[in-house]
């Protein structure tokens, strides 16, 4: 039987090779179904993306939610402050360029410190506190915050740093803290130009200076010197830094402005408002991150006295806050100023 010789027809040889062919397909096709097995697993399956509204305060601004921390007339603590160190901006970059590469270094970016010191005052008592600016820094700003019975006459730039004075109205010690705002790797300097006023008995005015030709504001402060005026206005105006005061005591009291200008490299300078009305007897607090850029100044408008205006490094947002000592509802307007530096 194996050894004879088999000879097919054409019938069987077409039959054959129809066989033959089927039996190929069918391996072709669960060669196919095996791989499309072992690749599906791995195929993954991306969700869209949705979005979050944004809450709005009442003036308008976009804010972040809890941005307004409200309360009855609780004194603030006189605990140890808790902020103070490098802030979350930009980072600067090394500068240096690849072994060999012969590329030339990038240059540092601006980077922001917020210098802060702080002190007990006694009971009922005027005293000063100023924070300085580390070497390599340009102080650009600053602010102070203290408790709601802390009355601020005066808060400026001064030898590389930042200067408050203030009363203590209560009959116990209470802590005061100065906030500099400090920038590092910028090319240019800060020079303060000043204007002085006259308030008369039981009344109020207002004082502003403006920049030199050539140079740009980036922040300002005040100075009441017979440590009587209520100070109800502290911020920007076009190219320069105005201050409003009330007097509500016999005599006259000298109000000056002191007006922080930046020359030698270039500044945008972007300011942003938040509004809101403080019923009487409440503190209201503001606060506001920068979109870009970097907090260098906060300012304030209000019948209601300031009492905190920093930059706050934990949250890093500029935070004002206000004590309507009135007996009815007064406005209260918040200013965030945001640098961005260049050569």
């Amino acid at each position: 039987m194996f050894g004879s010789t088999r000879n097919w027809t054409s019938s069987q040889k077409r039959l054959l090779v129809i066989i033959l062919g089927g039996l190929i397909l069918i391996g072709l096709t669960w060669l196919v179904i095996r791989q499309t097995s072992l690749i599906a697993p791995n195929i993954t399956t991306t969700n869209s993306g949705t979005s979050t509204p944004t809450a709005k305060n009442s003036g308008g601004d976009i804010v972040d939610e809890g941005d307004t921390a409200n309360s009855a007339g609780s004194p603030a603590s006189g605990s140890a402050d808790s902020t103070g160190g490098t802030t979350g901006s930009p980072s600067g970059n090394s500068g240096s360029s690849p072994a060999g590469s012969g590329s030339t270094p990038a240059p540092s970016q601006p980077t922001l410190t917020t210098a802060t010191n702080s002190k007990s005052f006694g009971a009922v008592a005027f005293d000063s506190v100023t924070a300085t600016c580390p070497s390599g820094t340009v102080a650009v700003g600053g602010g102070f915050r203290g408790a709601e019975s802390s009355h601020f006459f005066a808060s400026y730039l001064t030898n590389n740093g930042w200067y408050v004075r203030a009363v203590n109205g209560t009959l116990s010690s209470s802590n005061v803290f100065v906030y500099a705002q400090c920038v590092a790797n910028i090319p240019g300097s800060v020079s303060v130009t000043t204007a002085t006023t006259t308030i008369p008995t039981t009344s109020n005015g207002t004082v502003n200076k403006d920049c030199p030709s050539g140079s740009t504001v980036v922040s300002g402060g005040f100075d009441n010197t017979g440590n009587e005026l209520a100070i109800t206005f502290s911020s920007r105006v076009n190219n320069g830094w105005r201050v409003n005061a009330d007097s509500d005591v016999l005599g006259a009291q000298s109000l000056k402005v002191l007006t922080n200008c930046y020359s030698g490299g270039t500044v945008s300078v972007v300011q942003t408002l938040l509004t809101d009305s403080v019923p009487a007897g409440w503190t209201w607090t503001k606060a506001k991150a920068c979109d870009s850029g970097l907090a260098i100044m906060g300012g304030f408008a209000s019948k209601a006295e300031a009492f905190t205006s920093y930059f706050n490094v934990n949250n890093s947002k500029w935070t004002t806050a206000v004590y309507n000592r009135t007996d009815d509802a007064v406005n209260m307007k918040a200013y965030f100023y945001c640098a961005t530096f260049s050569s």
